[in-house]
């Protein structure tokens, strides 16, 4: 099978999204599926990690500055360059499934695009937008959980299937009333166990000054606000009562 993955946020960003599209592409290639990415071009002076060795699958659009967001860009698709690449590779790449995960510039016309290909176009509904609306300050928290909602529900709408991560998840698409018609699925995004293969949880301890009889607990990721980390600080206050003995590690950009 050919696929395609739209992704409105990809490498050099890192994030919970791209590993996702990063993690299932390569199960995808491992069973013998072609799997190609399109994305947004971005400055040569991006500060994230950028992987050279994965930028044969990529297929690149022109893009521009996004205001609320500096880090991420706007994939620009009415230039000329923007067309004949979108007509030439996508459109008429021959692709069998197109597999968006953002609902943005491209998330959008990635849909047409399926359209016109003749292909079933599906989602993965990666982030509850309404928790994020708190970045835009300009843009009042009510209207912007309106807003986030209904796009939400506008575009999943369009959808051949929508993926969910969890079970949260699909509940939460749920009261946006998305079309019954519209299959929702949970499939989460799986972890490289690979590259916990040679690490020392002795020498972690030792290097951190933690006792083996301490019980530790990991949050692993980006520390924002809609993580909802105090939670686990909520919860480990409870354990201590019982088990003093007991840390939280938080590790994350935040």
């Amino acid at each position: 099978m050919r696929m395609l993955m739209v992704a409105d946020t990809y490498r050099p960003r890192v994030n919970g999204v791209v590993t996702s599209i990063d993690t299932f592409s390569a199960e995808y290639r491992k069973m013998g599926h072609e799997v190609m990415v399109v994305a947004p071009e971005y400055p040569e002076g991006q500060k994230d990690v950028k992987d050279a060795s994965a930028e044969k699958y990529v297929i690149r659009l022109p893009s521009h500055h996004i205001w609320f967001d500096p880090e991420d860009r706007w994939a620009s698709l009415s230039n000329k360059k923007s067309k004949k690449i979108i007509e030439e590779k996508i459109i008429n790449g021959g692709f069998d499934v197109m597999h968006t995960h953002v609902s943005g510039s491209l998330g959008f016309a990635a849909v047409k695009w399926a359209k016109k290909a003749g292909c079933p176009v599906i989602h993965t509904y990666h982030t509850l937008f309404e928790q994020y609306v708190h970045y835009i300050k300009i843009v009042p928290k009510k209207i912007g959980v309106w807003i986030a909602r209904y796009v939400s529900k506008i575009y999943c709408d369009k959808m051949d299937l929508v993926i969910t991560p969890s079970t949260q998840m699909k509940d939460t698409l749920a009261t946006y009333n998305v079309k019954k018609s519209v299959p929702v699925i949970v499939n989460p995004t799986g972890i490289k166990i690979d590259i916990f293969k040679n690490f020392s949880r002795a020498d972690f301890r030792k290097k951190h000054n933690i006792a083996e009889s301490t019980t530790l607990f990991l949050f692993m990721g980006r520390v924002g606000f809609e993580k909802n980390i105090p939670f686990l600080f909520d919860v480990l206050k409870k354990i201590l009562v019982s088990r003093p003995d007991t840390k939280l590690i938080v590790a994350g950009k935040g």
